[in-house]
C-alpha cells in the first residue's frame, strides 16, 4: 500500500510545503492536524514571502530582509494571508473593495504620493507637505516651507524607515530641497528638510527630477544638475552636449540606479522611445572638469496595434497626447511604462506601453516593449511601485449598472509578455467625477480625488 502523505517525516513535509505557491500552501496547511503543525515553522513563512515576489511577481509591503526578521511568527502568517487575499482579489474578473472610507476635508494639494507598503500618504502643494494615515484619515505630519515645491513623483525608500522626496524653491530654481519623512516610529512621524546652497544661476523651467539616498537633481536640455544632499555641498551643473535624445525635456523621465543615471524619452509621433545612460555624478568634492561625460544611447522601438512602424504611425495618426511616464527599479521585471491617447480615423484609443527590465552587470538590461490597447481614452494612470500593476481611469462608454470606469492592468514580463485587464468595483463612487488617482499595489490601496476635492480610499486587501 502506498504511504500516505501524513506518514512522511516532518522535515520532508516542510520541504514539500516550501515548493508550494501561497494559495496551495494555505490549503495544504488545512489538511489535517499533522500537517497543520508545519505552520509553526518560521522558515516556511519566510520562504512563502520570497515566493510571492520571485514566483508570483507580486509586490511586497515589506521587502527589507532585516525588517522581516523582526516580525513575530503571527505577523508573518498574517502578512502572507493578507497578501494572498489581495492577489486573489486582483486576479478575479471584478476585484471588489474590502473597505472604503473618505477624508472629511476637501483636498487642497495637487500632489499625491503613496509611501508604498506603509498606509501613509503624502500630499503637497507650494509651500506645504503633509503626511496622512490612510486608515484613520488623520494628518500625522506637516511641513510648512515657503515656496517649497516637491517634484519627484515617488519617494526614495532606500533608507530603512525613511522616505525621501526631492524638489526646489518655487519660482526660479535657486536651490534644491530634500524632504525626509521618518516613519520608523508610527506613533511619532517626523518630517524635516535639507536645503542646498544657492545655485550659480536660476532655472525657470520644470524638468525631470531624480533622487536617491545620496543625490538629488534634474536634467535640462543641455546639462545635468545635481546635489549630494548635504547643506554644505554646492550644486553642480555639468554641461553636456551628449544628451542626444530628441524632443523637449518634458518628455523625459530620470531614474538613478546603482552607478548610472537613466534618461528615458517616451518618443513622439515622429520618434521612437529611447534611453540614455550616464554615470551617476561623483560627489560634490570633485570639480566639473573631472566628471565623466560618456554615455550610451539605446533606441527602444515602439509597437502599436494599428501601425507596424514609427513611419506608418506618423502617416496614420492625426494627433497624440501623453499620460504620465513612470520609470522603476527593475526589481519586479519592469523598467518603464507610458500611456498615449491617439486620434485617428475618426476615433480615439489609448495605448499603454510596458518595457521589461532586469538587473544586469553594469546596470539594467531593457527588453522589447509590449503594449495594451484600450478602446476608450484614458484620463489618468497610476503605477504601483512594482510596475506590474497599472491603475487606469477612463471615461468612455458608460453602461447602466456598470460602475467600473477604473481598470487594473497586470503586466507579466515573461519571455512571452502578456497584459491582463480587469475592471474594478469602486463601490458608490461616481466614475464621471473622478479627477485624480493614486495607487499602492503592495497593499491594494486605491485613492480617488473627485472634482470637488473629496478623497476616497479603497482597500482591496
Amino acid at each position: 500500500m502506498s504511504p500516505r502523505i501524513t506518514d512522511f517525516p516532518q522535515d520532508v513535509l516542510l520541504e514539500l510545503a516550501k515548493e508550494l505557491d501561497v494559495a496551495d500552501l494555505l490549503g495544504f496547511l488545512s489538511i489535517c492536524r499533522i500537517i497543520r503543525v508545519l505552520q509553526f515553522q518560521r522558515m516556511l513563512w519566510l520562504n512563502a514571502i520570497a515566493r510571492i515576489k520571485e514566483v508570483e511577481g507580486h509586490p511586497l509591503p515589506v521587502s527589507d530582509g532585516e525588517v522581516l526578521k523582526t516580525l513575530s511568527l503571527g505577523e508573518l502568517q498574517c502578512f502572507v494571508r493578507q497578501t494572498n487575499r489581495l492577489m486573489n482579489n486582483f486576479k478575479s474578473d471584478n476585484p471588489r473593495p474590502v473597505r472604503t472610507h473618505t477624508f472629511n476635508k476637501p483636498w487642497e494639494h495637487f500632489g499625491i504620493i503613496f509611501i508604498q507598503g506603509t498606509n501613509l500618504l503624502v500630499t503637497h502643494g507650494i509651500g506645504s507637505v503633509s503626511c496622512w494615515d490612510t486608515p484613520t484619515a488623520q494628518r500625522v505630519g506637516q511641513l510648512e516651507v515657503p515656496n517649497l515645491r516637491v517634484e519627484t513623483e515617488q519617494p526614495c525608500m532606500e533608507i530603512k524607515g525613511k522616505a525621501i522626496l526631492g524638489g526646489y524653491m518655487a519660482g526660479p530654481v535657486e536651490c534644491l530641497v530634500a524632504v525626509y519623512i521618518d516613519y520608523k516610529d508610527r506613533t511619532q512621524i517626523s518630517m524635516s528638510y535639507v536645503t542646498s546652497p544657492p545655485t550659480t544661476k536660476s532655472y525657470r523651467l520644470r524638468w525631470s527630477f531624480f533622487v536617491n539616498s545620496c543625490i538629488l537633481g534634474f536634467c535640462t536640455d543641455s546639462s545635468i544638475v545635481s546635489w549630494c544632499i548635504d547643506a554644505a555641498a554646492d550644486v553642480k551643473e555639468v554641461f553636456s552636449e551628449i544628451i542626444h535624445m530628441p524632443g523637449p525635456m518634458s518628455r523625459f523621465s530620470c531614474l538613478p540606479y546603482e552607478q548610472g543615471l537613466y534618461l528615458f524619452s517616451r518618443g513622439s509621433l515622429a520618434t521612437e522611445a529611447a534611453v540614455q545612460k550616464f554615470p551617476l555624478l561623483p560627489n560634490a568634492d570633485e570639480g566639473p572638469e573631472n566628471l565623466p561625460l560618456t554615455s550610451t544611447l539605446v533606441e527602444l522601438p515602439l509597437l502599436y496595434p494599428f501601425a507596424s512602424s514609427q513611419r506608418e504611425l506618423y502617416e496614420t495618426v492625426d494627433a497624440m497626447s501623453f499620460g504620465p511616464t513612470r520609470m522603476l527599479p527593475p526589481d519586479y521585471g519592469i523598467f518603464a511604462s507610458t500611456c498615449r491617447t491617439f486620434q485617428w480615423e475618426g476615433r480615439q484609443t489609448s495605448v499603454v506601453h510596458f518595457w521589461p527590465g532586469r538587473p544586469a552587470p553594469g546596470g539594467i538590461e531593457i527588453g522589447q516593449g509590449h503594449f495594451y490597447e484600450h478602446t476608450d481614452p484614458i484620463h489618468a494612470t497610476a503605477v504601483g511601485a512594482s510596475g506590474r500593476y497599472t491603475l487606469i481611469l477612463h471615461r468612455g462608454r458608460y453602461h447602466p449598472g456598470d460602475n467600473s470606469y477604473e481598470g487594473l492592468l497586470h503586466f507579466t514580463p515573461t519571455p512571452t509578455p502578456r497584459t491582463t485587464f480587469r475592471k474594478l468595483d469602486i463601490g458608490d463612487l461616481s466614475p464621471a467625477s473622478c479627477e485624480r488617482i493614486a495607487f499602492d499595489d503592495s497593499l491594494g490601496l486605491v485613492l480617488v480625488v473627485d472634482l470637488a476635492g473629496k478623497v476616497t480610499v479603497i482597500s482591496y486587501a
